[in-house]
């Protein structure tokens, strides 16, 4: 009020009608301030949007004087108003309120000019032809847009005022319309906050959130604190090193340094309960920033600089059945790889038998047999030769992993030169070129490594092009992991083979069929996402391969 005092106070020489019509101005922008603060307050009162914006659409219709009209919003397709509902202001009404109301009309210029517009004459309009038998007689309309993110999402329509509607109706509607699509944005982030209210409440996994400044629970679930054995009261603010293990206590800081400077970490620790017992965990902790606005001024308002709060959110995971299972996989696994084993080292001797009897057969009986015969027993040679490698290659696939007090750092530059030495005279038959880059230091079996690359080498060779074959042994760093390569020139691998070949067993069949046992390149994965890597290949038909695997750092 005190602007239009003001005014008063300055037209105090003028004429009584000046004084009269200063003070009926002030009042109607009072009335109009009282109904735009009303409408204000229904928002956050509001269970729903259907609640805020009746109560905005009847403030408008209070400052505009219209008695009849609706509040509606665009469908997801775009093309049709739904309407919340509707006032007939005391009118019959008798249209269908399943019919379809199209984006048309005096509302569709709204639509498309997101302004306010009006038709005090819409009895007798061009837009009467798109009124449904039945419906309220208008005597003048008006639509005023409700505007999100620059797009209308829907209209407030009012009409049959006593008298016309004006401009200033107009500039009112479109200030009330904004407060609708703030209703609405509202209305959106409320749904969504009791969306997300319900799955943290809801949720089989712990989830809280500490800060890291105090370290301090803030917020815990129920499946938290359950999960720990507290009632969600005795959690509320206590340190967060208050559920891990004495043990796990001291590597907490590190983990937690780890999330603070990556933005999200994910561990494997154990906590405790209250009674003391102690349980395996997955914790995945996420480093989450909120801003908030701290207002400074000295006389004039400056504007608002943010300061960033800092929260760990922490998901945790009881992982002892699963903890249980691998356990149980684990010891499976070894007793299979030492059957796998034993059966390799059974076969050995009469595979030796056949063979030695074989080529005795070959050699006293040269010349003697007919072709055919001679034919026969040189595939019985070949085979139980075949066979004794496929024999050797699940010997040494069986024993990858078998002796983890192994691992140690590996520099793997004078390793792959070992291994080129080792094979030199299969490099010098084949003729192939093999250059060897600055490689990295990892920690692996040592003799893991040594079998990686030999089978990686004689991959390449096996697969090169006659007289050309060049090999290149190179390696980047990347986050968290040294990429190696080993690229070949050789007559490539079809995209579709690019998933079987690291399959045991597995042989292309063709040109790229070669001499080996489909042990080697499954080996090779094996090896490799023993160390939690990963391994692929990237190759085109008759321009090469280049095999990628990572180990990390």
């Amino acid at each position: 009020m005190g602007e239009f005092t003001s005014d008063l106070s300055r037209k105090e020489t003028g004429t009584p009608s000046e004084l009269e019509s200063a003070l009926h101005e002030a009042r109607l922008r009072q009335f109009e301030s009282s109904e735009l603060l009303d409408a204000a307050q229904s928002i956050p009162m509001a269970e729903n949007f259907a609640q805020s914006a009746r109560a905005i659409f009847d403030s408008c219709c209070k400052v505009t004087g219209a008695t009849a009209g609706y509040v509606a919003l665009l469908n997801d397709a775009g093309d049709e108003n739904e309407v919340l509902f509707l006032e007939a202001g005391g009118l019959p009404c008798t249209v269908d309120p399943n019919l379809p109301m199209p984006i048309r009309g005096l509302r569709g210029v709204s639509y498309e000019t997101s302004k306010a517009v009006y038709d005090n004459d819409f009895s007798n309009s061009k837009w009467m032809k798109f009124m449904p038998e039945g419906h309220v007689s208008l005597k003048n309309v008006m639509f005023s847009p409700i505007n999100v993110g620059g797009k209308t999402v829907g209209l407030i329509g009012l009409a049959n005022k006593a008298d016309d509607f004006t401009d200033r109706d107009a500039a009112n509607a479109t200030t009330f319309g904004e407060m609708a699509s703030v209703a609405l944005r509202f209305a959106r982030y409320q749904d969504q906050l009791k969306r997300w209210a319900h799955v943290f409440e809801d949720a089989k996994w712990g989830v809280a959130v500490g800060d890291p400044e105090y370290n301090s629970l803030e917020m815990i679930n129920p499946a938290f604190a359950e999960m720990h054995g507290y009632a969600l009261e005795e959690l509320a603010s206590k340190p967060i090193s208050t559920v891990f293990a004495e043990a796990a206590r001291e590597t907490l800081v590190q983990q937690l340094g780890l999330a603070r400077d990556k933005g999200h970490h994910t561990f494997e620790t154990e906590n405790v309960r209250k009674d003391g017992s102690v349980f395996p965990t997955q914790v995945d902790v996420t480093m989450v920033e909120e801003k908030e606005l701290a207002e400074e001024g000295h006389g004039e308002a400056e504007e608002a600089e943010g300061t960033p709060s800092k929260y760990y959110v922490f998901n945790v995971q009881d992982i002892t059945e699963r903890k249980a299972a691998a356990d149980a996989l684990m010891r499976s696994n070894i007793e299979l790889r030492q059957y796998a084993s034993i059966a390799a080292h059974q076969l050995q001797e009469p595979l030796r038998l056949i063979s030695s009897y074989t080529q005795l057969l070959s050699r006293r009986y040269a010349g003697k047999l007919d072709d055919e015969a001679s034919e026969f027993i040189e595939y019985a040679v070949s085979g139980s030769e075949r066979l004794q490698r496929l024999l050797d290659g699940l010997l040494v696939y069986t024993q990858v992993g078998i002796d983890p007090e192994a691992v140690e750092a590996v520099d793997c530059t004078p390793l792959v030169n070992e291994v080129v030495n080792d094979m030199s005279l299969v490099i010098d038959s084949s003729g192939a070129e093999v250059v060897v880059g600055e490689l990295p230091s990892v920690r692996a079996n040592r003799k893991e490594l040594f079998q990686l690359f030999r089978h990686m080498l004689q991959n390449a060779i096996d697969n090169a092009s006659p007289g050309q074959c060049r090999i290149e042994v190179s390696a980047e760093r990347e986050e968290g992991a040294w990429h190696l390569h080993v690229k070949d020139n050789g007559i490539g691998i079809a995209p579709r083979h690019h998933e079987r070949i690291f399959g045991l067993f597995t042989r292309l069949q063709g040109p790229a069929e070669g001499a080996g046992t489909g042990i080697g390149l499954a080996l090779c994965k094996k090896i490799v996402e023993r160390y939690g890597g990963r391994i692929w290949v990237e190759s085109e038909e008759g321009e090469g391969a280049s095999f990628h695997f990572t180990f990390p750092v």
